[in-house]
């Protein structure tokens, strides 16, 4: 389930074809506690609530799931090549 969930989300993003980077956001946990760090990330402009993914079991635990992907444009920088 998991692993089909992670494979819908990376189908999505090669769907969107356009020279942006892009960073993912784990939070692992409890319902409750994941929860709590995105209510807490919200209030601090962060992100959106529903910016997140919906909470994903994680098999044989009490934990979930959620990702966050956050996308901008590339500038040249002088770390790039």
């Amino acid at each position: 389930m998991l692993q089909d969930f992670i494979a819908t989300l990376t189908q999505t993003e090669g769907a969107i074809a356009h020279p942006a980077a892009k960073v993912r956001m784990i939070l692992l946990g409890t319902p409750e506690d994941v929860n709590s760090v995105i209510y807490d990330l919200y209030q601090r402009g962060f992100a959106e609530v529903t910016a997140w993914s919906p909470p994903q079991p994680i098999p044989d635990s009490q934990e979930v799931i959620r990702l966050l992907i956050r996308r901008f444009g590339r500038s040249a920088s002088p770390h790039q090549g």
